[in-house]
């Protein structure tokens, strides 16, 4: 009986590792433009512009990385980068 609590108990940590999902994405931007606000408005987060838990952190100078975790569910994302607002989405 121990054994197999054992082999349920790892049987379920497994399944929940395969169930959990993340993606991790690096923006890199042509030159320092001295804007530290982008943004990941998508399917994810109702399109939201500038949603604070999808806002990238930044690495060096010119790049950016965002980790999107725990998401289910979804079988394609739709995304655009925002500096916060969509009258500066893709924007030089």
């Amino acid at each position: 009986m121990k054994y197999l609590l054992t082999f349920i108990f790892v049987l379920f940590i497994n399944m929940s590792y395969l169930f959990s999902q993340k993606i991790t994405i690096v923006l890199e931007t042509k030159s320092e433009d001295n804007i530290s606000n982008y943004f990941f408005a998508s399917n994810l987060n109702g399109w939201s512009p500038s949603d604070s838990s999808f806002k990238f952190s930044q690495l060096s100078s010119n790049k950016y990385k965002l980790l999107i975790d725990d998401f289910k569910n979804i079988n394609h994302i739709e995304y655009k980068i925002t500096k916060g607002a969509w009258h500066n989405v893709e924007c030089n």
